[in-house]
C-alpha cells in the first residue's frame, strides 16, 4: 500500500479543514503529542519529518479532521461548553459523555448528506475507534466482559456510537453491538432515533439530559446504598467521609453540612443550582464514573499517527514540537524589509569597488574558458578548414567548419544565509557582503538567485513548556524563522532594499537542517536546469536536536540535496565547519578573500559537470542513526 510523506499530509489536511467547515480560518495543526479541537482550531500530534505513514492512517486523520471542522460548522459550541461546565460543576462525568456520543453522530450525518465522499474517511476513523475497543476487550478477563458491558455506566456512551454509525463502520459496529446484553442494546435504537427530532445541539443535549437520568436510575436501582449528596454509606456513629464540618454521629440528608466526594453536592444552594443545571436531587444520582470507557476520537486518532509515523530503525528522526509558529518573513510582510533603504546595498556595493571588479573579471574570464565554443567540422557550408586545405584541392566537398551554439548558464542560485547569534556584528556583516558582491556577479550573468535567511527563535512555540523544552523527545520547541531577502520570482533592484535590515535579524540559534530542506524544496521547483545551494555559515547546528544528532540531521539534509541534483557549496565565515559538512566548501576570513577561492568556487559549479561526490565519507559520530544514501 501506497504511503504519504508526513510534511504532505499536514498540508493536505490544512486544506481538507476549511472546505469542510466553509470557513478558510479553520486552522489544523500539528503540536505535541496530544488531539484535540477548541472550535478554531484542530490539534493533531506533531509528525516526524521525512517519515511515511501509510495509506490507512491518512483516511483516519482526513475523517477526524472533517469530523472536526463539521463541529465547526454544525454545532453550537457555546451551548456544549456551557453544558461541559455545568457537569463539571456536580461532578457529572456521565453526561459530556453522552451528549458528545450523540453529537457526533447528529453532525456525521450531515457532513455525509453535504459531502458524499466524506463517507470513506468517516468510515475508516469509526472502524479504528471501534477496533480499539475491540482490542481492549479481548484484554478483559470474563468476569470483567460480564460486568462491563452489563454496565451502562461504563458503556452507554460509545455504545450509542455504534448504533448511530451503523452503514460506515463496516463489520466493526456490528461485533461491538453484538458484545452488549439485551438490556442494553435494545435502548439503543430508540434513543438514535430520537436524534432524528434534533435541530441543533440544544437539542442534542437536552436529548443526553435525558437519557443520563435514564441511566442514572437504572443504576442508582441496581445499587441502592449509593444515595444523591453522600459517600461512602457509614455506620451509626461513625464520621462522615465528607471533607466539611460534619462531626459525630451520621445524620440524615438534610443535616449533613459536609461536603462528600466525587459527585456528592450538599453545598448551601447547590440543590438549586443542579436542579437549574438539569438535574439536583430529583433526577441527579451520582456514579462512580471513574473507570468509564473514554471511546473518544481524539486520543485514538493521537495513537494511531504517533504509532505509525515513527522510522524503521537506522531512520532519521526529526519531530519538532510544533511548525505552527515558523515563519517566512518577505518584504511584503514586514515593514522594516519593506521600508529599508536601497542606498545600504549600494553602499556595499561602492565599498567593494576594485574587489568587485576583480570578481566579475575573474568569473567572466573563467566562463570565457569554459564556454570558448568549439567547431564542426566535415561541413558542406561554413567557414573553410584550414586543416582540409589537401581534401579541398582534391574537390572533396566536407572542407568546411560550423561554430556550435554557444552553452547558456541555465542556472538557479539559492544563497542561504546562518543568521544565528554567532553570526551577529562582524561575521554576518561580512556574510552580507559576500551576498551583495555574488548576487551582483550573478545578476549580470543572468543567472536566477534567491537569498534566504534563517535561524530560530528566542523563545519556545506555543504550546510548549519549560520541561518539553528539555524533552528528548522533541527534535525542536523553538519557532524557525526564514527571511526571503530576495526571491527567484523578484528582481534584484526591487530586493535591494530588504539587506539593510539583515543585521537585526540575527540572533536564537539555527537549525540548518530544516533550513537546508526548506530551501531545497523552493529550489528544487526552478525550471533551470542546474541548481546550486550556496551556505553562508559560522558553526555547527546548535539549539535543537534531542531526537537525533543535529549534525547529522544537517548532513542528511545535504545528501537530499544531492539526491534532487542540487550541488551543496559551503562558504565558512571566519570558520572551518563548513567542511564538516559540505562536499565543497571554501573559507571566507575577510573582504580579500572574495576574489580568491570564493569566486573561484563559484566558477567552477557554474561551468564544469554536476559534482559526484558524496557527503559519506564526512565524519558520522557514533551513536546516532543517520539516513542512508539510496
Amino acid at each position: 500500500m501506497k504511503k504519504v510523506r508526513s510534511e504532505h499530509l499536514q498540508g493536505e489536511l490544512s486544506v481538507t479543514a476549511g472546505v469542510f467547515s466553509k470557513n478558510d480560518d479553520l486552522e489544523v495543526v500539528f503540536q505535541g503529542d496530544t488531539a484535540q479541537t477548541n472550535g478554531s482550531t484542530v490539534i493533531l500530534p506533531s509528525l516526524p519529518h521525512h517519515t511515511y505513514v501509510s495509506r490507512k492512517t491518512v483516511d483516519i486523520a482526513r475523517g477526524y479532521v472533517k469530523h472536526e471542522a463539521g463541529h465547526v460548522q454544525h454545532s453550537d459550541m457555546p451551548a456544549i461548553s456551557r453544558m461541559i461546565r455545568e457537569s463539571e460543576a456536580i461532578g457529572n462525568k456521565m453526561l459530556p459523555n453522552i451528549a458528545n456520543a450523540l453529537e457526533d453522530v447528529w453532525l456525521e450525518r450531515r457532513v455525509k448528506a453535504e459531502y458524499a465522499g466524506a463517507n470513506s474517511s468517516l468510515m475508516a476513523t469509526t472502524t479504528a475507534v471501534n477496533e480499539e475497543f475491540l482490542k481492549q476487550y479481548e484484554s478483559w478477563t470474563p468476569e470483567e466482559r460480564t460486568e462491563k458491558m452489563a454496565d451502562e455506566s461504563f458503556v452507554g456512551a460509545v455504545a450509542l456510537t455504534w448504533e448511530g454509525r451503523k452503514g460506515y463502520g463496516e463489520e466493526t459496529n456490528t461485533k461491538c453491538l453484538d458484545l452488549l446484553p439485551d438490556s442494553v442494546r435494545n435502548k439503543l435504537a430508540p434513543r438514535i432515533k430520537a436524534l432524528n427530532d434534533c435541530r441543533n445541539s440544544e437539542d442534542v443535549i437536552a436529548l443526553a439530559r435525558m437519557i443520563d437520568k435514564d441511566i442514572r436510575e437504572d443504576v442508582g436501582k441496581k445499587k441502592p446504598n449509593d444515595k444523591p449528596g453522600l459517600g461512602k454509606p457509614c455506620e451509626e456513629g461513625e464520621e462522615g467521609e465528607g471533607k466539611g464540618k460534619g462531626k459525630g454521629e451520621a445524620k440524615d440528608d438534610s443535616e449533613t453540612k459536609g461536603e462528600g466526594k466525587g459527585d456528592e453536592r450538599t453545598k448551601e444552594g447547590g440543590e438549586k443550582e443542579a436542579e437549574e443545571e438539569g438535574g439536583g436531587d430529583q433526577g441527579y444520582v451520582p456514579l462512580d464514573t471513574k473507570d468509564m470507557y473514554d471511546g473518544s476520537l481524539a486520543k485514538m486518532v493521537a495513537d494511531v499517527l504517533r504509532h505509525d509515523s515513527k522510522p524503521q530503525p537506522g531512520e532519521e528522526y526529526w519531530r519538532p514540537f510544533s511548525t505552527e509558529d515558523d515563519r517566512i518573513i518577505t518584504r511584503h510582510n514586514d515593514r522594516t524589509k519593506r521600508n529599508g533603504q536601497k542606498s545600504v546595498y549600494k553602499a556595499i556595493v561602492k565599498g567593494m569597488g576594485s574587489k568587485l571588479n576583480a570578481m566579475q573579471r575573474k568569473l567572466e574570464a573563467s566562463l570565457a574558458a569554459q564556454l570558448d565554443r568549439d567547431w564542426e567540422t566535415e561541413q558542406l557550408s561554413g567557414r573553410l578548414d584550414n586543416r582540409r586545405l589537401v581534401p579541398a584541392y582534391n574537390c572533396t566537398p566536407t572542407v568546411y567548419k560550423t561554430r556550435l551554439p554557444t552553452p547558456e548558464i541555465d542556472t538557479a542560485v539559492t544563497l542561504l544565509v546562518d543568521l544565528s547569534g554567532s553570526m551577529c556584528g562582524n561575521k554576518l556583516k561580512l556574510a552580507r557582503e559576500v551576498c551583495v558582491s555574488l548576487l551582483e556577479c550573478l545578476d549580470r550573468l543572468g543567472t536566477s538567485t534567491e537569498v534566504i535567511g534563517f535561524r530560530t527563535g528566542r523563545g519556545m512555540v506555543r504550546g510548549a513548556t519549560y520541561d518539553d523544552r528539555y524533552d528528548k523527545k522533541w527534535s525542536r520547541t523553538g519557532a524557525l524563522d526564514h527571511h526571503i531577502y530576495k526571491s527567484f520570482n523578484e528582481r534584484l533592484s526591487d530586493a535591494k532594499c530588504t539587506f539593510s535590515a539583515m543585521l537585526n535579524d540575527g540572533g536564537g540559534a539555527n537549525s540548518d537542517g530544516e533550513s537546508l530542506d526548506l530551501a531545497r524544496e523552493r529550489l528544487v521547483t526552478q525550471v533551470e536546469e542546474r541548481k546550486i545551494m550556496i551556505v553562508l555559515s559560522d558553526g555547527w547546528p546548535t539549539g535543537c536536536g534531542g531526537t537525533c544528532d543535529p549534525n547529522q540531521h544537517l548532513r542528511n539534509a545535504v545528501e537530499r540535496c544531492r539526491k534532487d541534483k542540487i550541488d551543496c557549496v559551503g562558504i565558512g565565515i571566519m570558520s572551518e565547519a563548513v567542511k564538516e559538512f559540505y562536499p565543497a566548501f571554501t573559507v571566507c576570513e575577510s573582504l580579500e578573500d572574495l576574489p580568491k577561492s570564493v569566486i573561484q568556487e563559484v566558477g567552477q559549479l557554474l561551468v564544469s559537470d554536476r559534482y559526484v561526490a558524496s557527503n559519506a565519507d564526512l565524519r558520522k559520530p557514533s551513536g546516532y542513526a543517520h539516513m542512508a544514501a539510496s
